[in-house]
């Protein structure tokens, strides 16, 4: 339980560092631009992952019918 809060408190603080290293106006646009690609990527990365997980619930919850 601890891992997954840890694990969580990592992910919500990576992305809000990528998301003020994209909108910060004193960086270079192509970090910007590398920035933003890097936080689309972890956001579907973290979606597949949701997806995988409830597909898994779904099986388990089918098999134990």
């Amino acid at each position: 339980m601890q891992t997954k809060i840890q694990s969580a408190i990592y992910n919500i603080s990576l992305l809000v560092v990528g998301a003020l290293t994209a909108t910060s106006s004193l960086l270079p646009t192509w970090i910007r631009i590398l920035a933003a690609i890097v936080i689309i990527l972890y956001i579907a990365l973290f979606l597949t992952s949701v997806v995988v997980l409830v597909r898994q619930k779904m099986a388990s919850k089918t098999r134990n019918l």
